[in-house]
């Protein structure tokens, strides 16, 4: 039985049907520019969740909680006026935000009289 022969001129790739490209690369997430607000990560999932859950303002504050909290790099700290602003957050409502956080245990607040509350940020795995 003869062998059939090959043509490599058929087999060979023209160029006109390859495209090269190339590859892709990834692009970083956006970084904040020196002196932008921020809030770091990672922040529990379950954490969030928990404070979507309360309704209300919780969740604009959990959130100004945890900018607060990215930025100074420590769990306590206290919620400043310009933190509220930038969070479009009044007085008497972050008030009642932060009691339904701390009633769920998702922060500790401690107050002394005249001053802004010192919030901590409480580890939560569920």
């Amino acid at each position: 039985m003869d062998t059939p022969q090959i043509d490599p001129v058929r087999l060979s790739l023209k160029a006109s049907k390859v495209s090269i490209t190339a590859p892709v690369r990834r692009q970083r997430p956006p970084r904040p520019r020196s002196g932008d607000w921020f809030i770091k990560g990672p922040i529990p999932g379950p954490w969030i969740a928990r404070s979507a859950a309360l309704g209300g303002r919780a969740l604009k504050v959990a959130l100004a909680i945890c900018c607060e909290v990215g930025m100074k790099r420590t769990r306590t700290v206290r919620l400043s006026a310009e933190t509220l602003r930038r969070f479009s957050l009044r007085p008497q409502g972050t008030r009642r935000a932060l009691a339904a956080l701390a009633q769920a245990g998702l922060v500790t607040v401690s107050q002394d009289p005249g001053r802004k509350p010192m919030i901590t940020m409480e580890i939560c795995h569920n």
